[in-house]
């Protein structure tokens, strides 16, 4: 499945994992585009952020309009199935004040059928 989301504004978070690895997840204040238009919170991993590149620093997502693709995801504990961010790529020309004056006006535009 693909979405349409807006980034208004993000802050990094440091997670230490057992082998002592950091990692960072980003807390993502969103506008998702979609049969009716919400507002929520999007952790994203910085290995999915648009210039990621291992081993440098993490570079933080930039406002704006991306498209969301997500699927399944068996849990290896667990075995159950829950959603996951699969891909997450820049919408070119968009930006996150025109996204939020689109969904004030009721102009918004949902990602392309895939």
């Amino acid at each position: 499945m693909k979405t349409r989301v807006t980034i208004l504004a993000s802050e990094p978070r440091e997670f230490t994992n057992k082998s002592g690895k950091k990692t960072t997840t980003f807390i993502c204040q969103c506008i998702v585009h979609g049969d009716k238009v919400e507002v929520g919170v999007l952790r994203l991993r910085e290995s999915l952020v648009p210039g990621y590149v291992e081993g440098q620093a993490p570079v933080t997502p930039m406002p704006g309009d991306y498209l969301a693709e997500f699927g399944l995801q068996v849990a290896w504990d667990s075995k159950e199935l829950g959603g996951t961010l699969k891909a997450f790529t820049p919408m070119n020309g968009s930006s996150a004040g025109r996204a939020v004056a689109d969904v004030v006006a009721g102009k918004e535009t949902k990602a392309p059928a895939q």
